[in-house]
C-alpha cells in the first residue's frame, strides 16, 4: 500500500471528526466566569426539547414520591430546582440579550433579563402567563413570584457587606432576584457561594451566569429576593401542571379603584 493511500483515508477521518462529532453539550464557557462549577454550565440533555421532556418526567417522579411519603416538598422543590439548573436554564447561555428581546427560544433572537426568567420558569413546567410576569418592576415580579409568602428586601448598606448578609441569611437553593427598578434573574446559592444567573446587559450582554460579587449585582442599591426552591406554593403549582396564578400588586391596586 502506498503512503498516499495510508494518508487519504485518515485525513478523511480526521475531517469527519471535526465536521460531524464536535461535543455532546453546548460549552458556554466563554460567557461564564472560570470560578463557576463545570456542573452548572453543562446542560443534561442533548437539547432543548428532551430538557421540556425531561422536567415532565421529573414532575411525575416527584409526584409520585410525594404520594407514597418518599419525598416531602422541601425535597420537591430541590427536584424542581435540579432540573431548572442542569436541564433548562444551560441551553440559554449565550441567548443575546436585548431590552425588548421575548424569544422563547434559546439561542434564537434575543431575550430580556425578566423574560429570561419567565420563560425559563414556564418551560421548566409552571404554568405562567411569560409576558405578564416579565411586563413587572423588579418590586411587584419578587412580590408575584412569593406567591405572599416571605420574601427579603435587602438595601442600605455597601454591595460587599449586603452579599454577606445575603448568604448568612439564605439557605442553599434557587432564589428570584429583582434589582432596583430595572433588571432581575436567578439568585444561586450552592456550596456557599452565591451566583448570579441573568440575562446581562454589560459585556457580551448575553445569558450567563457569574459570582455574585463579579456580576451587575454590586452596582445597585435595593436587592429584592423571593424563594423558588422553597416555595410550596410555587413548586406545587408545578407538581399540579395547573395555571399557575400570580398576586401582583399593581394589578391588584388598580382592580380595587
Amino acid at each position: 500500500m502506498s503512503l498516499k493511500n495510508v494518508i487519504l483515508p485518515l485525513l478523511v477521518l480526521l475531517f469527519l471528526s471535526c465536521t460531524n462529532q464536535g461535543p455532546r453539550h453546548p460549552q458556554p464557557f466563554q460567557y461564564a466566569s472560570k470560578k463557576v462549577p463545570l456542573s452548572l454550565l453543562v446542560s443534561s440533555t442533548q437539547s432543548y426539547a428532551e430538557a421540556k421532556v425531561q422536567m415532565l418526567a421529573l414532575r411525575n417522579k416527584a409526584r409520585q414520591q410525594l404520594a407514597s411519603g418518599a419525598i416531602d416538598s422541601t425535597q420537591a422543590g430541590a427536584l424542581f430546582t435540579e432540573g431548572l439548573l442542569t436541564g433548562i436554564i444551560p441551553h440559554w447561555y449565550g441567548t443575546l440579550w436585548d431590552f425588548n428581546g421575548y424569544t422563547d427560544t434559546p439561542r434564537q433572537g434575543k431575550i430580556a433579563c425578566g423574560y429570561f426568567v419567565s420563560t425559563t420558569l414556564l418551560h421548566a413546567g409552571i404554568m405562567l402567563d411569560r409576558y405578564k410576569l416579565a411586563q413587572q418592576g423588579p418590586r411587584d415580579e419578587c412580590i408575584a413570584l412569593s406567591l405572599n409568602q416571605k420574601f427579603w428586601t435587602f438595601a442600605g448598606f455597601p454591595a460587599g457587606a449586603r452579599a454577606k448578609t445575603i448568604n448568612e441569611a439564605l439557605k442553599e437553593g434557587l432564589y428570584f432576584i429583582g434589582l432596583d427598578e430595572s433588571h432581575v434573574g436567578y439568585l444561586l446559592k450552592k456550596e456557599g457561594e452565591l451566583y448570579l444567573i441573568h440575562a446581562n446587559y454589560t459585556g457580551d450582554a448575553v445569558v450567563t451566569i457569574q459570582p455574585l460579587m463579579q456580576s451587575v449585582f454590586q452596582h445597585f442599591t435595593t436587592w429584592h429576593i423571593a424563594e423558588i426552591t422553597y416555595n410550596r406554593a410555587l413548586v406545587g403549582y408545578w407538581l399540579s401542571g395547573e395555571k399557575c396564578v400570580l398576586p401582583y400588586p399593581n394589578l391588584a391596586v388598580k382592580s380595587k379603584k
